[in-house]
């Protein structure tokens, strides 16, 4: 009775996901479709970006380093995105207490440490959200659900920083 339970969940839930990508629905919202109408703030998942995106899901030895937020703040701070002067980009990670740090010296990229970043970012979309003019970058879809139901945009960390390129480190060839 369990097992049968089990499987009727699965084909359920199985069936849902189905239906919300094809009403288009599907958490995820392409970097194609928001170019045309840019959001200006961007909240980025920031552990979550660092492991969906740039570690691709695989090694996840120290990715919770603080050599890794460098390399995603080093990405973002050649995002395609930053347009529009009043554009910005907001990281959170997890972290004890809540602290912000601008560092890229831009202003227009600053990280965030909350005790929860998902509920951080859910908490600022509600602020900011009021013109459609935000996205959520997170590969959680608990998160990316929550903050859709509040006005984000929901972009994927692969998509988001395919708009991010490399760039070569000043003393090297280029990555």
């Amino acid at each position: 009775m369990v097992i049968g339970g089990f499987a009727a969940f699965g084909l359920f839930w199985a069936a849902l996901e189905s239906d919300l990508e094809a009403s288009g629905k599907a958490y995820s919202h392409s970097m194609a479709e928001t170019s045309s109408n840019a959001p200006r703030i961007w909240l980025v998942d920031g552990y979550n970006t660092v492991c969906a995106g740039l570690l691709g899901g695989r090694d996840r030895v120290q990715w919770w380093s603080t050599q890794r937020r460098a390399e995603l703040m080093e990405r973002l701070a050649g995002f395609e995105g930053l347009t529009d002067p009043s554009s910005e980009i907001w990281v959170v990670f997890d972290g004890a207490s809540s602290v912000q740090v601008d560092d890229t010296g831009s202003g227009r990229i600053r990280s965030v440490f909350s005790p929860s970043a998902d509920e951080w970012l859910v908490r600022e979309v509600r602020v900011r959200a009021s013109d459609g003019s935000v996205a959520v970058v997170t590969d959680d879809r608990r998160l990316a659900n929550r903050a859709r139901d509040r006005g984000a945009l929901i972009v994927t960390p692969q998509e988001f920083l395919r708009c991010c390129p490399k760039t070569p480190p000043a003393d090297g060839p280029p990555v």
